[in-house]
C-alpha cells in the first residue's frame, strides 16, 4: 500500500511522511517508529494500521488526544483525505483505498466461514444467491428480499 500522509497544518512546510511499514507509532519519542519533534505530541501518541485495504489511527492514550477530522477519537478508520491531527501537526491522510480488495477480503472469510461447517451448504450457490439478491434490490425490485436469498 502507497499511503503517506501531508503536513497542512498552520505553518507547515508540505512535507509528507510516507508510511511504508505498517503498522507505525507516530510520536516524539526514542521508541516511535516515526518520530517528530513536537512537544504537544506524546512519546508514543498514535499507532496506524493497515486492516484490509484500509488504515485505521489508534490513540495510545496520548495527552493531548488524536483528531480525525477535527474529532477526538481513540480509533478511528481513515479514508483518503482524511485530515489526522496529532501535536500541532495536521495531516492529510493519502493511500490507494480499494473498496473491491474489501469485499474480496470478505468473500474469502465467508468462503472459509463455510467450509468448515459440516452441513453440506454449497458456499458457490450462498455467494451466486447473495449477489443475485443485491442486483435485484440495486434494480429497484422491491419484490426481492433478504428471506429470497437465503
Amino acid at each position: 500500500m502507497n499511503a503517506k500522509l501531508i503536513n497542512v497544518g498552520p505553518g507547515g512546510s508540505k512535507h509528507h511522511i510516507a508510511l511504508e511499514r505498517l503498522p507505525v507509532v507516530i510520536g516524539r519519542g526514542a521508541a516511535a517508529d516515526i518520530r517528530l519533534d513536537d512537544r504537544w505530541l506524546s512519546r508514543l501518541h498514535c499507532r496506524i494500521d493497515k486492516v484490509s485495504a484500509t488504515l485505521v489511527v489508534h490513540d495510545l492514550g496520548s495527552k493531548n488526544g488524536t483528531l480525525v477530522n477535527r474529532a477526538h477519537v481513540s480509533e478511528e478508520i481513515l479514508m483518503p483525505g482524511d485530515k489526522l491531527t496529532i501535536g500541532t501537526g495536521t495531516f492529510v491522510v493519502l493511500y490507494d483505498h480499494r473498496p473491491e480488495e474489501v469485499q474480496d477480503a470478505i468473500d474469502e472469510l465467508v468462503i472459509s466461514e463455510a467450509s468448515s461447517l459440516d452441513d453440506g451448504d454449497n458456499t458457490a450457490s450462498m455467494l451466486n444467491e447473495r449477489d443475485n439478491a443485491a442486483a435485484s434490490l440495486d434494480s429497484g425490485d422491491s419484490t426481492a428480499s433478504y428471506r429470497d436469498a437465503t
